[in-house]
């Protein structure tokens, strides 16, 4: 032990001076880039330039630059592609009379860390688009545009996003929408920059389907209701035309419906893309009036993927009027609901309908869930209970389960089934830690450590051994003179 660390640094030693012999440099081999990065470096390059020559005091007077900016574009090997950029930096400089001082300014505003998955072109077309809005005719109003581009810049690293959202929200004839857009993205930029991204890819089919002009407190409504309840309920956009059925709904029925509406507006959206009666809609609307569905997210988000996997088949509407009209607790409709999603689209299922119970229509809706596979397990009722209950909420024990399943339907794994089943009983009822180090086969397994297998299923521990004060000093001794190369290959390669 009190060699210990003194090896370990040798050896680390050892194995970095092997990195270095063997590691081919910059110059021996050309590092790969996908077609997105090479144009980001391209016009990071070109931006580079450009700023040498300002550097360099070589500014004279607009017109010259002008033709610096083309010289530049048209003298880079990816010239086609960056024709629009430099086209973009051209109208951007004559629309505020840069300057040699101000050239300098928007230049750096256009420029992005390598590492960010920024576009300068991105950025640019947007800013030239804004620039022609009726919004910012006025040089006070390009100037605040100007700053609001810098804030934005050092804030979040989703600044093209960012400016996309703005140049939709700049066509709307009122700018109620703008400030607003404006207002919420600072918001963004001080809670979480995650939802940039998201706001600017669900936000913008929102306003292109607004018809009329927005009110201040409609445009509030727009992001709170709409892009923020969305992001909610279904963060990464994995429920099937969740942005579509809410441009749909706003595009048809207007913006006012959907906000005025006691329904999250992503369910009230689904719910008139499946086309419900008003007396079922109305019915669904006083459900979610209680208290349970109010402060229930997790009820709020089961039901929305739900209803949204409904509203690809064919009898959804008479499937959700037959719910409400035999259910009167929210949370065992959102059982039925979730647990429906898994087996409606099973060629084999035929909804209850004869069924007048919520408990008779949701163990109906289970049962079909036990499966042949499922049944080959063996599982205890008490066991197999627990697994219907968890299935439709548990994403683990679906994903365990639908493995088991599979498994058991192939007949070279039927050996295995028995070995399935305890598995599975044994997550289920939490105590497959104890397992995994008590059946058969790992007693087998660990006969090698001297005949005490049983301190292997003790709670795991952390437990940190050092050798004595000298050889831990030599290896922390080791490890700071080998700190600067670390770094150096870590900042080259």
């Amino acid at each position: 032990m009190p060699e210990l660390g003194m090896r370990m640094a040798q050896r680390m030693e050892q194995r970095m001076e092997q990195r270095l012999v063997f590691h081919p440099g910059d110059d021996d081999i050309e590092r790969f880039h996908t077609p997105g990065e090479e144009y980001q470096i391209s016009q990071l390059e070109v931006l580079n330039q450009i700023v040498k020559i300002l550097e360099r005091g070589e500014y004279y007077d607009p017109i010259h630059f002008d033709i610096e900016i083309n010289r530049n574009i048209f003298g880079h090997p990816l010239e086609a592609g960056l024709a629009h950029f430099g086209s973009d930096i051209t109208k951007i400089m004559q629309s505020y009379h840069a300057s040699e001082r101000a050239a300098k300014r928007l230049l750096a505003a256009l420029s992005v860390d390598g590492e960010k998955d920024d576009l300068p072109g991105k950025i640019a077309n947007s800013w030239t688009t804004l620039l022609t809005s009726r919004h910012y005719k006025k040089r006070t109003q390009k100037q605040t545009l100007l700053n609001e581009i810098e804030f934005l810049k050092q804030k979040t690293t989703h600044l093209d996003r960012a400016l996309e959202l703005l140049t939709t929200a700049a066509d709307q004839p009122t700018r109620a929408l703008l400030d607003t857009t404006h207002q919420r993205l600072n918001n963004y930029t001080e809670t979480d920059t995650r939802i940039i991204p998201f706001t600017s890819q669900t936000a913008q089919p929102f306003i292109r389907a607004v018809q009329t002009p927005l009110t201040p407190e409609q445009a509030e409504a727009l992001y709170t209701e709409c892009v923020e309840t969305l992001y909610t309920l279904d963060r990464e956009l994995r429920v099937p035309r969740s942005v579509e059925r809410i441009a749909q709904h706003i595009r048809e029925q207007g913006l006012p419906a959907l906000i005025d509406s006691p329904l999250p507006a992503p369910i009230q959206a689904t719910i008139s893309s499946i086309g419900c009666s008003p007396e079922t809609e109305s019915q669904f609307k006083k459900l979610a009036a209680t208290s349970s569905f109010r402060q229930g997210r997790e009820i709020k988000r089961n039901i929305y993927a739900a209803l949204a996997t409904l509203d690809q088949e064919p009898e959804s509407e008479q499937i959700i009027e037959h719910l409400l009209t035999h259910t009167t607790n929210v949370k065992k409709l959102q059982k039925i609901l979730t647990s429906l999603q898994h087996v409606v689209s099973d060629p084999s299922f035929n909804y209850p309908y004869e069924l007048d119970s919520q408990d008779a229509i949701l163990r109906n809706i289970q049962v079909h869930l036990v499966d042949k596979s499922l049944s080959r397990l063996n599982l205890s009722p008490k066991t197999l209970e627990t697994y219907l209950d968890r299935h439709p909420t548990d994403q683990r024990i679906a994903s365990i389960g639908k493995i088991f399943t599979t498994l058991a339907t192939y007949s070279h794994q039927e050996h295995n089934i028995p070995l399935m089943g305890e598995l599975l009983t044994a997550e289920l009822e939490g105590t497959y830690w104890k397992y995994k180090f008590t059946h058969d086969k790992a007693k087998e397994q660990l006969k090698c450590i001297g005949g005490k297998p049983v301190t292997w299923g003790d709670p795991v521990r952390n437990v940190r051994v050092v050798g004595e004060l000298d050889a831990l000093r030599a290896h922390i001794s080791s490890i700071q003179s080998m700190l600067p190369k670390m770094r150096q290959i870590y900042t080259e390669h």
